[in-house]
């Protein structure tokens, strides 16, 4: 029997039409779908997070998904790696970045400057609308709008334990401090003075922190420059020449890192000379334990809940997870002084100076529409400050936002009456933990050399 496989036989072309409308209607479905993924993928975004604390990332995961639903988009997370770099690890992964200011901050908009769609990556100059003076006066210009965003600050403080306050003037100045310390010291007090010395974002802060305030922001400034420097050098130094530069006191990849704090220290003029010798001082003096350099955060608040830490230099961050009887036993300098004092003295005037704080930064990678106007109001809304400033315990940027406490409204006060907040030296002269971990021990060597 034979069978006929002609195209033009009436089986073949049945076949033929059946299986072409089937192409066809795949086609079509096929063209649906493409079209309900462009659809979808331009009001979803996804939001990255790097180098912040889980309180604070929470926060900006609830604020961030309750705006984004409000506006009918939707939104991903992802998070970077904060042990590396984060320059390296963002292309093509989300579309805009939280992360501290400072160097790693600085990497991603000049990234973001030059790329392809440089045009088309900056948030609207809206964004800034009702921040402070001086949190707004960080926002990075661009192509009519801005290159970072900046939601929430970590501002630094000096605390004192009121029950040994009693009948003492109010150490307004950093003499006064050290006889408050020596007071206590005498009293029994194990650690008169004292921070979180092992934990290098810690030591680092607290150290910018006695930085600016003895010698001034442009002090801060240069060291962070230097210090960025012998960095680029330390990671360009090829394998033969590091073995080179070994010693038998430093490592050669340390050595041009261990050189630039010699060099930043060794004048009455260099930009780090004051502060290291005030902690030399302190040392030989008692009012600093060398145990301190040995203190995690969860020693400190230890030392405080027995009652054995008369000043505190911490971050808003920790304070905010210290037992409550433990925390409602300290005050900061401008409680202290019925408000008329900043969170650490200085001989500088208020308007020159700009306090140490961690500024949470938004930033921008793409021109995602669904990403911007979601993002716009998460400075400039009061509602959506409250809201970051309750859940993450930092403070708010909104001039007009209500606070959870009076510890965010000092930080947000004298943060307006005085410059734009700084990063500490380990935000601006370093890009990972392991850098930070470098610069904290060459400081520390050096001051117990004095």
């Amino acid at each position: 029997m034979s069978v006929n496989n002609s195209v033009d036989s009436p089986d073949a072309r049945g076949r033929f039409r059946i299986l072409s409308g089937a192409a066809a209607l795949l086609s079509v479905a096929a063209l649906c779908m493409c079209l309900f993924s462009c659809k979808k993928s331009q009001n979803e975004f996804t939001a990255g997070f790097y180098g912040l604390t889980r309180e604070t990332k929470e926060a900006l995961r609830a604020e961030l998904t309750l705006r984004a639903t409000m506006s009918g988009h939707s939104v991903l997370f992802v998070e970077f790696d904060d042990g590396s770099p984060l320059a390296g690890q963002i292309k093509g992964k989300c579309d805009v970045i939280f992360a501290p200011d400072g160097k790693n901050a600085r990497q991603v908009m000049e990234r973001a400057a030059g790329d392809k769609n440089a045009d088309k990556i900056p948030l609207d100059a809206e964004s800034v609308s009702g921040l402070t003076g001086s949190v707004r006066s960080m926002a990075v210009a661009s192509g009519g709008g801005i290159l970072n965003l900046p939601v929430l600050t970590d501002t630094w403080e000096m605390l004192f334990d009121t029950a040994l306050t009693a009948g003492m003037a109010v150490p307004g100045n950093w003499d006064r401090a050290e006889d408050f310390a020596l007071a206590a010291k005498n009293k029994g007090c194990l650690m008169p003075l004292i921070f979180a010395g092992k934990e290098s974002d810690c030591f680092l802060g607290f150290f910018s922190v006695l930085v600016e305030s003895v010698s001034g922001q442009g002090a801060l400034e240069r060291a962070g420059s230097v210090l960025g420097d012998a960095f680029a050098t330390r990671a360009a130094l090829p394998a033969d020449q590091e073995n080179a530069l070994k010693s038998s006191q430093f490592t050669g990849a340390e050595k041009p890192v261990e050189d630039a704090v010699r060099s930043l220290s060794e004048n009455p003029d260099s930009p780090l000379y004051a502060a290291c010798r005030m902690l030399s001082r302190w040392l030989k003096a008692g009012l600093i334990n060398n145990d301190v350099f040995a203190l995690t955060s969860a020693d400190v608040e230890g030392f405080m809940s027995a009652r054995n830490a008369a000043i505190v230099f911490a971050p808003l961050s920790a304070h905010r997870r210290w037992e409550r009887d433990t925390a409602e036993r300290y005050k900061s300098l401008p409680q202290l002084s019925n408000q008329t004092l900043p969170f650490f003295p200085s001989r500088l005037e208020l308007g020159r100076r700009h306090l140490i704080a961690g500024t949470v930064m938004a930033l921008p990678v793409s021109g995602n529409a669904a990403m911007k106007s979601t993002v716009l109001t998460l400075a400039s809304s009061t509602d959506a400050q409250e809201n970051l400033s309750r859940g993450s315990g930092l403070a708010p940027v909104n001039a007009r936002a209500r606070t959870p406490d009076i510890q965010a409204d000092d930080a947000r006060f004298w943060i307006a009456a005085s410059g734009a907040p700084s990063p500490s030296l380990a935000y601006t002269a370093c890009a990972s933990p392991a850098e930070r971990d470098i610069l904290k021990d060459a400081i520390v060597r050096y001051i117990k050399s004095l």
